[in-house]
């Protein structure tokens, strides 16, 4: 029979850590972009503005979804559609983020209008 050895037997103890430390690393990133609404995927591949419009409209469907309009609500959900399927997330241009980051802006300067007045 064939022995196969282990990783920890193959690797020096310090290798050893350096790569348990990385897939931790890892994992916490990979958890860290889910919560905040981006697939791993889309931010390791596609251009940052991409993720970055994934992320605001993540946020505003979840948390502030009270203030979007049924088009812009819309808007907002053919692009994450767009971005859970392979074949069109990879077809996606930086243009078609704009709109998704223009609705984002808008909704901003709302809360920061809301924000101010309370403080007056």
């Amino acid at each position: 029979m064939m022995n196969k050895k282990k990783p920890r037997d193959i690797l020096s103890p310090a290798q050893y850590q350096i790569n348990r430390r990385a897939q931790a690393d890892m994992q916490a990133t990979h958890a860290w972009l889910c919560e905040n609404g981006v697939t791993a995927d889309v931010f390791y591949q596609l251009p940052p503005e991409i993720a970055q419009a994934q992320r605001v409209a993540h946020m505003l469907l979840t948390h502030h979804a009270h203030m979007l309009t049924p088009q812009q609500t819309q808007t907002l959900e053919t692009f994450q559609n767009q971005l859970r399927y392979k074949k069109s997330g990879t077809k996606l241009r930086v243009q078609s983020a704009y709109p998704v980051l223009n609705i984002g802006t808008k909704i901003n300067r709302q809360l920061f209008r809301q924000h101010r007045q309370l403080n007056h």
